[in-house]
């Protein structure tokens, strides 16, 4: 018999979460993911970090492991290597991917292609894919999901940077209302949902301002890891086990960050 269950055991380790952290612009998302990458995996070869699109996060980055996906060829290179028997490959153990952004329009353009390629007709606009009705977006969706499945189940952890905007709610069963405004991801829907879905930590970066006859006189970066009534985040773990925000600044919170984490792992 093929099918027999086994009993979990979770080790407290970060390399085998995967972390989806978005931000305002110029938050500190790609500081905070490289600190903690170069922390949790701290040998050489350990951390990757894969600037996307048109994001180099890494450009002012001394001695960072790094590389760049520009279209979809080379996520497929990436993988072929990380299942390669190549030493390198083998050490990898995070991976951080900035930004989701940029990730789109590339896994887009990859069902574009594909669809060409099977219609034999052009195919100008995702809307167009795979007979249109939001048929490739969906297979955009299971790509993606796809290949942060895949990069989890070698083991490797997985951390994405990604942005925000203000989005009217309206709850189910109050339509007609004005609704609420959240800060939340700035992805359409379906993407966010790829991650929102698969990511065990779905974490959200604010700037928080105190405002004096309209001058900024102090501001704080804040780090949620639990959602309220304005600021959309979430993790997969018991209530209570970590705190709804912290303070981040720089160096000096990223031993907190990960203390928070492993606690909630815990």
């Amino acid at each position: 018999m093929a099918f027999k269950p086994s009993i979990k055991k979770v080790a407290v380790d970060i390399t085998q979460l995967r972390i989806y952290i978005r931000g305002v612009k110029k938050w500190g998302k790609t500081d905070l993911c490289i600190r903690v990458g170069k922390s949790v995996a701290p040998n050489p070869g350990e951390f990757l970090y894969l600037g996307t699109g048109v994001e180099s996060g890494d450009s002012l980055q001394n001695n960072l492991f790094s590389s760049h996906i520009q279209e979809w060829n080379d996520l497929k290179e990436l993988m072929d290597w990380l299942t390669s028997e190549d030493e390198d490959a083998k050490k990898v153990k995070m991976i951080c991917l900035d930004t989701v952004d940029e990730l789109i329009p590339i896994v887009e353009k990859e069902v574009c292609e594909s669809w060409e390629r099977k219609s034999r007709k052009p195919c100008s606009s995702i809307n167009e894919a795979y007979g249109g009705f939001g048929r490739g977006q969906a297979e955009a969706c299971s790509l993606i999901k796809k290949l942060f499945f895949d990069i989890h189940r070698m083991g490797i952890g997985i951390m994405v940077i990604g942005h925000t905007k203000l989005k009217t709610v309206i709850d189910k069963g109050n339509e007609g209302t004005e609704g609420y405004q959240i800060l939340t991801s700035n992805l359409q829907g379906n993407y966010e949902s790829v991650f929102s879905d698969i990511f065990d930590c779905v974490l959200t970066g604010v700037i928080d301002r105190d405002i004096q006859d309209g001058v900024a006189t102090q501001d704080a970066r804040k780090l949620y890891f639990r959602g309220n009534t304005r600021v959309d985040a979430g993790c997969r773990f018991i209530e209570d086990s970590i705190p709804e925000y912290m303070i981040y600044d720089g160096r000096k919170s990223v031993s907190e960050f990960i203390g928070i984490i492993e606690k909630g792992m815990r």
